[in-house]
């Protein structure tokens, strides 16, 4: 059999498949440490054991922010590990959302800083696609 641009093509298609695969890996991992937190976040909100932090003004803000932290550290693991770097610049926008919606109203900043990253992300993802 000889090589063709047929074969190659599958190939591509096939080694797509498996890191998308792959990657799934880290989706799932995100859903159930997500869910785990938003447990621990309304097992402390029950038992009064949010009363203990003062920063802590509402659970809904706590489970955002870590979600949004948790989602960007699992980004940053998609970025070390080749075999996961797969939709990359949407685990950064998903997570920087996040964390916004968490912090809210506490940090001004919050909201422009987050618009420039997703921003910076989204022109990068762009630049990069075409080299």
């Amino acid at each position: 059999m000889t090589e063709g641009p047929e074969n190659e093509r599958e190939d591509r298609v096939e080694s797509g498949r498996r890191s998308h695969r792959e990657a799934d890996v880290i989706d799932g991992l995100f859903l159930g440490l997500a869910f785990i937190w938003g447990a621990l976040v309304l097992m402390a909100e029950i038992t009064g054991y949010s009363a203990n932090f003062p920063c802590w003004t509402y659970g809904w803000g706590v489970f955002f922010a870590g979600a949004g932290a948790l989602a960007l550290l699992l980004t940053l693991i998609r970025i070390a590990v080749e075999r996961f770097r797969v939709r990359v610049g949407q685990g950064l926008v998903f997570g920087c959302i996040l964390l916004g919606v968490g912090l809210g109203d506490r940090a001004v900043w919050v909201w422009p800083v987050l618009l420039g990253i997703i921003g910076l992300t989204i022109l990068s993802g762009l630049i990069l696609r075409r080299r």
